[in-house]
């Protein structure tokens, strides 16, 4: 079996590794075929996107070798080497503009003498700026500027931008061709101060940057920019008139992530080992190959970046399940949740149920201003456009394409849901005691202790800042969905009935709640409306087969001062069958 590494991104290092590749290349090759191309690519962090531009960098050097057995080789691509450009702003320090340079002129110059580009400054002037940049012989650029004229190696310019286009210049002479341009994580240097008030100035900075590629097009054979999110005002999408956007494309919505056919063909060997065939279900019930594929679809597929395409996997998940002998744990998590999204949704008061299913229109997917996420008056859709792209929402369906298109979205699959609830309720919490809880209601649940339940409930509200409260039932209702979620728990909140719907419906080992909260009323008001609206009806079938316990479960919270937490509850149980 092939070694799985969820630590190697350089395509170069994995295939002379010996290391387990899912093939890509055959989206590749439709994007390098052409004379020219020039592609902007946005997904979520972990995703692949380091991988993709590696895998291209190869291509353009020439690196066939590296292609043997691959899509693009069958397909009869020529691979002529070109002079590379390869920019990874996540390997950068992006703490303040200064850095943010140096960081830039130290990579340029490494590529520099990568291609024996060479020269000591006639001049250790620096450029005026809107100087114009020319390139001499031996590696020295002559900037001409307001007033003086001044020459200068380009291993010595203090300014990013001039070094950046006399490097591309010097290539695009020295060998001919056309330069290639890859630059990962564009929009890092911006996302890393959306919420210490220097994110403005880094757009500036880079903004004078990303111009260079505007001026340097005709000297260009093939540009890649990837990224999270797509911000106005930068110059890169505003002045690049030939930037295809293949984020939403159809043509590229499995570019990044594992379909289910490359999943099972990539992992067959995995598949067929011990650790995965001897899985099984939380009753010690053995899963076999179709339950434990079913299983491994609930946690880890489900990702889907063009409606009505195939769903994928979020391949780094994937990766360590298997290389982690089959163990379902919350990989996501670990990836980390952006500190300003969770910020933006506290300022906001946004609650669970804002999000899945959150509908959002086409026009929402292009590109916002970042001072917008800076100030106080943030709209929801913002924030869910951003849930969207850092992989914490993805498309569902189209929903209507007139007056505008129109999706519902979700989250994509159980890991995503649960990173998602526990970053949620520590946020709201301001520490790591929401944890303590976990073990207490998942064991409770399960043995049919409501009063436990409740109590634990109680302890929870009782210790959330008053200050962060809202005075809505769904926000307490939201809270309660969090905390259940973020203990693996089977819940569901506002499940659809044929004459109503639910708050939450949990199930936990052999017990089953029918859950409806009030606010402000009574937890016997909130019982009747389950009996009323006969919600366990549509449960019963499926009680009796599994021998559950039902609980109808109404609770009540009580907002006024001095209590803001959970006055009353009320319990019928319906026995075992």
């Amino acid at each position: 079996m092939k070694e799985i590494t969820t630590s190697v991104y350089t395509f170069k290092d994995m295939i002379e590794g010996g290391c387990l590749y899912v093939d890509k290349t055959a989206y590749l090759h439709r994007m390098v075929s052409a004379t020219k191309g020039q592609f902007f690519l946005a997904r979520p962090r972990r995703f692949g996107k380091s991988l993709t531009v590696s895998t291209l960098e190869a291509i353009f050097r020439g690196r066939q070798d590296l292609f043997r057995g691959l899509a693009i080789e069958a397909r009869g691509y020529r691979f002529e080497e070109y002079p590379v450009i390869h920019l990874d702003f996540a390997a950068m320090r992006t703490a303040t503009p200064e850095k943010m340079a140096d960081s830039i002129c130290r990579r340029l110059s490494r590529i520099a003498e990568e291609y024996g580009l060479s020269g000591q400054p006639e001049n250790a002037g620096g450029a005026m700026p809107g100087a114009a940049v020319s390139v001499e012989a031996g590696g020295t650029a002559a900037v001409s500027g307001v007033g003086r004229s001044i020459s200068y190696s380009i291993y010595e310019s203090p300014d990013p931008a001039e070094r950046f286009a006399a490097l591309i210049d010097t290539l695009y002479d020295r060998t001919g061709k056309g330069v290639v341009l890859l630059i990962d994580e564009y929009d890092k240097p911006l996302i890393d101060h959306l919420s210490d008030g220097r994110a403005e100035a880094m757009r500036t900075f880079m903004d004078d940057f990303y111009q260079v590629i505007k001026g340097a097009e005709p000297e260009l054979r093939f540009v890649l920019i990837t990224g999270v999110t797509k911000f106005s005002k930068v110059s890169v999408f505003s002045k690049l008139n030939s930037l295809t956007d293949i984020t939403m494309d159809r043509d590229y919505a499995c570019l990044c992530g594992y379909t289910q056919a490359e999943l099972e063909e990539n992992f067959a060997e995995y598949m067929a080992g011990p650790d995965f065939q001897s899985l099984t279900a939380d009753d010690g019930r053995p899963l076999g190959q179709d339950g434990a594929l079913q299983l491994l679809r609930h946690w880890y597929d489900g990702f889907c970046f063009c409606a009505g395409c195939e769903n994928v996997y979020n391949p780094v998940s994937v990766g360590r399940f298997f290389a982690g002998h089959c163990a379902f744990r919350n990989y996501w998590f670990s990836t980390g949740t952006p500190s300003f999204l969770m910020d933006l949704i506290r300022r906001n008061h946004l609650v669970l149920s804002d999000m899945d299913g959150a509908v959002m229109t086409d026009s929402s997917f292009n590109v916002f201003d970042i001072t917008e996420l800076a100030g106080c008056d943030i709209q929801d859709e913002r924030i869910v456009q951003l849930l969207f792209q850092t992989g914490y929402l993805t498309l569902d369906r189209q929903l209507r394409t007139q007056p505008q298109t129109v999706y519902s979205l979700r989250f994509p699959n159980h890991e995503v849901s649960l990173s998602f609830a526990e970053s949620l309720v520590k946020n709201y919490y301001g520490n790591n005691k929401p944890l303590s809880y976990v073990n207490g209601i998942l064991n409770a649940a399960e043995n049919g202790d409501t009063k436990e339940i409740i109590d634990l409930l109680k302890d929870f509200f009782a210790n959330l800042p008053y200050d962060i409260q809202i005075r809505d039932e769904k926000y307490y209702q939201s809270m309660t969905y969090a905390i259940f979620k973020m203990c693996a728990m089977d819940v569901t909140a506002e499940e659809r009935t044929n004459i109503g719907r639910i708050d939450a419906v949990l199930k936990a080992g052999r017990h089953l709640y029918i859950i409806e909260f009030k606010l402000n009323k009574t937890a016997e008001e909130a019982a009747a409306q389950i009996d009323s609206r006969q919600y366990p009806e549509k449960y019963l079938r499926a009680a009796q087969a599994g021998h559950l316990t039902i609980h109808r479960l109404g609770i009540n919270f009580d907002y006024t001062e001095g209590c803001r937490n959970i006055s009353d509850w009320k319990e019928e149980r319906s026995p075992r069958s």
